[in-house]
C-alpha cells in the first residue's frame, strides 16, 4: 500500500532528524564529535552556558548540519502528502476506516 510505504519513509526521515538533534544536544555538553570538526569554537559555543537556550541550540544545529533544513523541509512535504493521501480515502460507509483516519 502506498500510504504504508510513505509512512515507513517518514519514520526513517524522522529518525535521521532525531539522531542529528540528539547528537547536537550531546555535543553542546560534551564537545564536538569527529563529524563536526571544522567549526570554530565560537560556532559550536563550547563551554557557553547559554547552550541550553533553544535559539543557541537551533543555531548550533544548523551550523553543524546545514543539510538538516532541507531534510526537515522534505520530511514536512512527505507528511503533507501522506495526510492528503489519508484524507482522500473515502470513509463515509466504513466505520473502521473513519476510526483509523482519526487515530
Amino acid at each position: 500500500d502506498a500510504v504504508e510505504e510513505q509512512m515507513t519513509m517518514a519514520e526513517v526521515q524522522l529518525e535521521t532528524i532525531e539522531i542529528l538533534i540528539e547528537r547536537t544536544l550531546l555535543e553542546s555538553v560534551d564537545g564536538p564529535t569527529v563529524a563536526s570538526t571544522g567549526l570554530s569554537d565560537e560556532d559550536r559555543n563550547i563551554g557557553d552556558p547559554s547552550n541550553t537556550d533553544r535559539i543557541d541550540l537551533q543555531k548550533q544545529l544548523f551550523l553543524q548540519h546545514p543539510e538538516l533544513k532541507k531534510d526537515i523541509a522534505l520530511f514536512s512535504n512527505l507528511l503533507d502528502k501522506l495526510a492528503a493521501s489519508i484524507d482522500a480515502i473515502n470513509s463515509q460507509s466504513d466505520d473502521e476506516v473513519k476510526r483509523r483516519k482519526k487515530g
